[in-house]
């Protein structure tokens, strides 16, 4: 089983590393002229153009010229962009768990069914979080991420993003089924050039990784340099018992091209009537509703999101991503499948592709089945798919419920 398991590595290593090589070949400064001479030549030896032989090439006229190099760079920027799209992620985060098992290895690893996965479970079982949100401390990244900060951020350059403030983790303590949370202010920037670019070399074998989280264990959040911005994961479940995740796009600086639960950042812009944790975590939720799967743009719609909706599943550091803390939830819909299904499908194509949104798939909890390195197999596609680690954790706590 082993040896099956490190030749599907092997063949994934092969695919992004051919992946890397046409990079490197559409990248290259000789390859508009071979291509545009490849075209000339084609076009010279077909008589495709009327006068036009070997003998007089050279007296090509001038807009045929011009029009030529620019489909040839058209045609390599789109090739570049597809590829880049890729492998962008896996450049900026090392998706491989065993490296970070055994970088981390003084780390309590969440182990599940004799698999282990790169992250830390803080708490399985918590009834109540306190959160203390301080407006008035901001987080400032330190000097080498300033410094770099132009290398950093074109490491996401086919992704599309806007920046908003956000609440990072300062101190994060579990009490019995208590979790209490220190939170201050920092912005989605931050997090690009920091927990979302962990293995992007900067300079020399220089990564953000091996300058701030080295392990063999992780800093605390006091310490931690990281922006570590406080995520919230959703899976829905309809009355009828299927879940349902969505499948990104390229065009989203993480997960590009996965399904993925709903996930969503602890910002500034919620009801200051409601501005507990548990109006806090409706109305983020609902948020990610709208977002993944149409649900109407209503600003008291989440006031209908009872407290017994929302069910706790865990609270965890992923360790691909340095740290960075997640809370996961399962999120109890009050509509069945097919009025799921019929939210999203009515979503125009121009909102899904805004929004990131590419393929809907829905399930039940017999109807899939976690292989080897962050694959699934559900019932209804032919072949696995890969999900983020945060999801397969989710779909691992479903499991074993």
């Amino acid at each position: 089983m082993k040896k099956k398991v490190n030749n599907k590595k092997k063949r994934k290593m092969d695919v992004f590393n051919k992946y890397l090589m046409v990079k490197k070949i559409v990248g290259s400064k000789a390859l508009p002229v071979a291509i545009g001479a490849s075209i000339v030549f084609i076009i010279c030896l077909f008589g495709w153009i009327p006068g036009l032989t070997f003998l007089n090439l050279f007296e090509i006229d001038v807009v045929l010229s011009v029009g030529l190099v620019t489909v040839i760079t058209w045609v390599i920027a789109f090739i570049e962009k597809f590829i880049n799209r890729r492998i962008e992620e896996r450049i900026k985060l090392n998706g491989n768990y065993d490296d970070h098992i055994k970088k981390y290895n003084r780390e309590n690893i969440f182990e599940s069914k004799g698999k282990k996965y790169p992250l830390v479970e803080l708490s399985d079982n918590i009834k109540k979080v306190n959160a203390h949100i301080s407006n008035d401390i901001t987080y400032n990244l330190d000097p080498v991420i300033v410094h770099y900060m132009s290398e950093l951020m074109n490491a996401h350059k086919t992704s599309k993003f806007r920046n908003k403030v956000i609440y990072r983790v300062d101190h994060l303590s579990v009490d019995n089924e208590c979790v209490n949370v220190s939170l201050s202010l920092s912005d989605i920037y931050k997090t690009l050039l920091t927990n979302r670019v962990m293995d992007f070399e900067i300079h020399d074998h220089i990564t953000v990784r091996e300058v701030f989280e080295p392990g063999p264990k992780l800093n605390t959040f006091e310490n931690s340099r990281l922006c570590n911005g406080l995520g919230f994961n959703f899976i829905v479940k309809t009355m009828d018992n299927y879940y349902a995740l969505v499948k990104k796009t390229g065009k989203n600086p993480t997960s590009k091209f996965k399904f993925n639960t709903c996930s969503s950042t602890l910002t500034t812009h919620f009801n200051e009537e409601d501005n507990d944790y548990l109006g806090m975590l409706k109305q983020l939720s609902y948020n990610a509703l709208i977002t993944n799967f149409n649900f109407p743009k209503d600003k008291e719609k989440y006031k209908e999101i009872l407290e017994e909706d929302i069910r706790y599943l865990g609270l965890i550091r992923n360790l691909i991503e340095g740290g960075k803390p997640e809370l996961c939830y399962e999120l109890s819909l009050h509509i069945n499948k097919d009025e799921l299904l019929d939210l999203f499908n009515h979503m125009s194509n121009k909102v899904n592709k805004d929004r990131g949104n590419k393929e809907i798939i829905v399930f039940k909890k017999d109807e899939y089945e976690i292989k080897e390195y962050n694959k699934v197999k559900f019932k209804s596609k032919e072949k696995e798919e890969g999900l983020p680690l945060v999801s397969i954790y989710i779909l691992e706590k479903l499991k074993n419920d």
